[in-house]
């Protein structure tokens, strides 16, 4: 498959400039869910999962038609201006390029990086359990209160 092919349910791993934890600033990882939250109301890319960690973020997205990637990089470039305003700082807060991408083509695949995306913050000692960690889709999964973006659960009935 290609990158970007449309219709495909895909991995994504983007980073801070230097991998520092510059959503860990306050009001960050807010910012960056908000702005989430508007894109996946205002385009066609189906948000599957998501998790804010301190130095990177990870997205499990299905770009209904090729804008979807114009979303994904209107999102990086507008959380990157607003947090950089708010920390009075200028220039680069993404990592250059386009991060990791990677489809997904099986269920099981699918159920890997799902759980993967949830536990990132728990592997890493930030909490005891994914419903500790408050920007992400976890709590969407595991029937916790959940008020961030829309999220679009596959089953196994997808066509993979």
């Amino acid at each position: 498959m290609k990158r970007y092919e449309t219709g495909s349910v895909r991995f994504l791993t983007f980073s801070c400039d230097g991998r520092e934890p510059r959503l860990l600033e306050p009001g960050a990882a807010q910012v960056f869910v908000e702005h989430l939250v508007f894109m996946v109301s205002q385009s066609d890319l189906l948000l599957h999962a998501f998790v804010v960690m301190p130095e990177h973020v990870h997205l499990l997205v299905t770009p209904e038609a090729l804008t979807g990637s114009k979303a994904l990089e209107n999102l990086k470039k507008r959380t990157a201006a607003k947090i950089n305003r708010a920390a009075g700082r200028s220039g680069r807060f993404w990592l250059a390029g386009g991060g990791y991408d990677r489809n997904i083509e099986t269920a099981s695949e699918y159920k890997e990086k799902l759980n993967y995306i949830h536990n990132n913050p728990v592997a890493r000692g930030l909490v005891e359990s994914a419903l500790g960690w408050p920007h992400s889709s976890a709590a969407f999964y595991l029937d916790g209160p959940y008020s961030g973006p829309a999220i679009t659960s596959l089953d196994t009935d997808f066509q993979w």
